[in-house]
């Protein structure tokens, strides 16, 4: 079996235990079937226009999400698309016992970069990076679950991306929200995090080969798999009345080790502070 299709085989197997174990332990459930919501919005970030970029830029984002809640789980489409270096959900399957643990086997879209613009709210880039050839958008596909104890909730996802399309790496993102209600119309969370990624992912997104490095100037770089960085995100969600949402974020990201190390990166730390109106109904 070639590296490629044990790590898929592995993300499809964290996938299926995460799915039969939240499954299985919501038999006896008798929640009804709440409506569908619908949820729109829009909201500008600012953050930098690559992942290890010195420059940064506003960049407006949509909201559209749909939930459609059954029996036996939820079905939602769409996200946002606040920040670039990150997935942007399309489809997810989610079975949760309230307030205590949630499973979801999702789809993702990661935008790619481009080496001859400024980034955007879909897609990151930069001049600064000509010479490295744009990486194309690919969909990820993986599973992702929670665990809630009282005020904190640890959450881990696994998103793995074919081989031959984009970065066609694998991703593990592991953070713990602590969310502290100020009342029962505001929330602050705070939510420390770190991401590890595949060396097929390290490569793409940092590394620098003899034929980028010609074209480009960069010095040669062939970055491992490991943890690629560390955040902290500070969330305020206000309800402002029964349809009506807004949120603001603050996120504090650090390139570690080998990504950290790479040529292409102008500056390890970075801080997007966010602001987005959403209407539910």
């Amino acid at each position: 079996m070639t590296f490629s299709l044990r790590r898929q085989a592995l993300v499809f197997a964290f996938a299926f235990a995460a799915w039969c174990q939240i499954c299985s332990a919501q038999d006896g459930d008798e929640t009804p079937a709440a409506p569908m919501t619908i949820t729109v919005g829009a909201g500008v970030v600012r953050n930098p226009d690559y992942e290890g970029g010195r420059q940064q830029r506003l960049n407006f984002f949509p909201i559209a999400n749909l939930a459609y809640k059954t029996d036996v789980g939820v079905l939602t489409l769409g996200g946002d698309a606040s920040a670039p270096s990150n997935s942007t959900p399309l489809i997810a399957w989610t079975v949760a016992k309230p307030d205590r643990y949630s499973a979801s086997l999702l789809i993702d879209y990661d935008g790619g970069r481009r080496d001859d613009r400024r980034g955007t709210a879909l897609r990151s880039g930069s001049p600064h990076l000509q010479g490295l050839g744009n990486l194309g958008g690919t969909l990820e596909y993986g599973a992702s679950g929670s665990y809630t104890v009282g005020f904190a909730t640890a959450n881990l996802t696994a998103r793995t991306a074919p081989s031959r399309q984009g970065h066609g790496g694998t991703i593990l993102d592991f953070s713990v929200d602590l969310a502290m209600p100020i009342d029962d119309r505001l929330t602050i969370t705070a939510s420390p995090s770190a991401t590890w990624v595949s060396s097929r992912y390290m490569r793409r997104y940092f590394g620098v080969t003899p034929a980028q490095s010609a074209a480009s100037g960069f010095s040669t770089y062939a970055p491992d798999g490991g943890v690629k960085s560390y955040g902290l995100t500070v969330s305020a969600n206000f309800q402002a009345t029964k349809h009506w949402i807004v949120a603001g974020n603050l996120a504090a990201s650090r390139l570690s080790g080998q990504a950290g190390s790479s040529p292409i990166v102008e500056r390890r730390n970075s801080l997007s502070p966010s602001v987005g109106v959403a209407y539910s109904w």
